[in-house]
């Protein structure tokens, strides 16, 4: 019983060592990143309330909760991502970031929310703001905004529209949206092309923050052609 014991704690011990998981703001702090904010789950108070509330009801949450800077202004996720939005805003004051990649390491970690919603909290702080579908291959900002997707970045960049016919606004005052376009064969040859760089370049002449939704860093090499670009990723 006394070997099993210290072999157990022996095991749990050296697991624990070779555990590499990031699971607090301390833990990435010690690897020499600066954390603008820490955005709370926002699937847990879905989950909580589905029984409660019926299918109807989860539905029409699951729709406030891609928007939460708009549709549930006061609650502690939006305020979250008005502190990222003012961490940004004043990180570098000499050489301002107005041109941002949000990406994430795997699908479904909510960079599109997170981009939305920094987006959204950027033009409320009184700044004209670009929101780019960069996902070419899995788009969902013209569903999250609720515009077209016939004309976008794909279009643009191959020179097939203009800025001024690409670019929508939103219900959303001083946002608008580029959305991905139709879809495209390469998109990381695409994203990768001059033609991209002479784009981003346009569109920071028309507003004061370009972001950019690209896909996942883990899955494809998109957001990492697009991070030698732009100013932060």
């Amino acid at each position: 019983l006394l070997a099993g014991l210290l072999l157990g704690l022996a095991a749990a011990f050296f697991m624990s060592r070779l555990d590499r998981t990031v699971r607090s703001v301390e833990s990435v702090e010690s690897l020499g990143v600066d954390v603008l904010g820490v955005i709370p789950h926002l699937g847990e108070a879905l989950a909580e309330d589905a029984p409660k509330r019926g299918p109807r009801a989860v539905v029409v949450a699951q729709k406030l909760g891609e928007l939460i800077v708009v549709d549930q202004p006061m609650s502690p996720a939006a305020e979250t991502f008005r502190m990222i939005r003012t961490n940004l805003t004043f990180m570098s004051q000499e050489h301002p970031l107005r041109s941002i990649v949000v990406t994430s390491a795997m699908p479904l970690e909510g960079k599109t929310t997170i981009a939305s919603n920094l987006a959204i909290s950027l033009a409320q702080f009184g700044r004209s703001v670009l929101l780019v579908d960069s996902d070419l291959r899995r788009p969902r900002i013209h569903r999250v905004l609720e515009v077209d997707n016939k004309r976008g970045l794909s279009t643009l960049v191959e020179g097939l529209t203009t800025v001024n016919a690409a670019v929508r606004a939103t219900r959303i005052d001083g946002l608008s949206v580029l959305t991905s376009g139709p879809g495209h064969a390469d998109p990381s040859e695409l994203l990768h092309s001059p033609a991209c760089a002479r784009v981003k370049e346009q569109l920071l002449s028309h507003f004061d923050y370009v972001l950019f939704d690209s896909p996942p860093i883990g899955a494809v090499t998109d957001a990492v052609v697009l991070g030698r670009i732009v100013d932060s990723v």
